[in-house]
């Protein structure tokens, strides 16, 4: 009678304990299942990253090719613009240096004829003596 109480305890320990190991691995298969879920959903967001990341990065190189291309352009312009007003000013230059030998031309005109009056009115005055 013992020994059937013993074996029949014996067999629902031994039942309780594949239940336990069932359990156990179900749990196991569980945590590793939720483990691969989880690896594969930050492998897919980890490549999702890098695709907007490599998005942003190509935005970023061509708009600084753009900028690049916008300030060539500009220095090109602003050249340009510096070159016009180098020549006017150059122009102007050339003017008024011209317009101040015009009127020194002038003046040593009106000087040398002054000189030429005063020569001849001193010569009359000398000669009608």
């Amino acid at each position: 009678d013992q020994r059937e109480d013993f074996d029949a305890r014996l067999a629902q320990v031994q039942r309780q304990g594949d239940e336990s190991r069932r359990e156990l691995e179900l749990r196991i298969e569980k945590r590793n299942s939720s483990t691969e879920t989880s690896t594969e959903d930050l492998k897919h967001q980890l490549e999702s990253l890098s695709a907007q990341q490599q998005s942003v990065s190509k935005k970023q190189a061509d708009d600084l090719r753009q900028l690049s291309a916008e300030m060539d352009i500009r220095m090109v312009k602003e050249r340009s613009a510096a070159q016009r007003s180098s020549l006017e000013l150059r122009k102007d230059l050339e003017r008024s240096a011209q317009e101040a030998v015009n009127l020194c031309s002038e003046v040593l005109r009106e000087e040398q004829a002054q000189l030429v009056r005063e020569f001849r009115q001193e010569l009359e005055r000398r000669l009608s003596q």
